[in-house]
């Protein structure tokens, strides 16, 4: 692995890396390549713990673009896995590559309609005056996952899509905080004013 500076690392090997700032009560943005002929796996673990199957999500890394996450507060590690290489070697093509991104770096989330067909992650804050929980609106084209990460640093809270019934949906969201679109088919995501 190659530290290329504070808050990035990189690497071609399937490594466990340790998140600046993580496992503090905060969530922690991040984001996430891998190369464009390799396929990592990349999953949220609390690090010296057993068993590696968190419930919770894995993004699966593919054509090199960046991909957006939360880490969730009670979580300090990723735990990335080699899964599909073009050919052997370490070249750009087939590295990962993870950085520290800051709340101010991701996309707002509004009454307005936003769309997308790769994992993202927004900022929410409640609009000033608002006493209940607003509501993020979602559709998914085939399987998602909606993962918000309160800003409290309560755990998150977590909707997968498997059936059709499913792929439509809402989810409160009563605090400030981070939703993360979860999924490699096509999304729709708004927030009811």
């Amino acid at each position: 692995m190659t530290d290329t500076g504070p808050g990035v690392w990189s690497g071609w090997r399937s490594k466990e890396i340790r998140i600046t700032g993580a496992g503090e009560r905060k969530p922690v943005p991040l984001e996430i390549r891998g190369g464009f002929t390799s396929t990592f796996l990349v999953q949220p673990v609390r690090s010296g713990t057993e068993g590696r199957d968190t419930g919770l999500f894995i993004l699966t890394t593919s054509g090199g673009g960046p991909h957006r996450v939360v880490l969730p507060p009670q979580f300090d590690s990723l735990l990335i896995s080699r899964q599909r290489v073009g050919s052997e070697g370490a070249s750009g093509f087939h590295r990962w590559k993870v950085r520290v991104v800051s709340g101010a770096a991701l996309p707002t989330l509004s009454s307005e309609t936003v769309e997308g067909q790769r994992t993202e992650s927004f900022t929410y804050s409640p609009p000033t005056g608002r006493t209940g929980p607003a509501l993020l609106h979602y559709e998914f084209q085939g399987r998602g996952e909606i993962i918000y990460c309160p800003g409290t640093g309560e755990p998150p809270k977590t909707v997968r899509t498997s059936t059709y019934e499913e792929r439509a949906g809402t989810l409160p969201l009563p605090h400030q905080g981070y939703v993360t679109v979860l999924t490699s088919e096509k999304w729709k995501v708004s927030i009811t004013p």
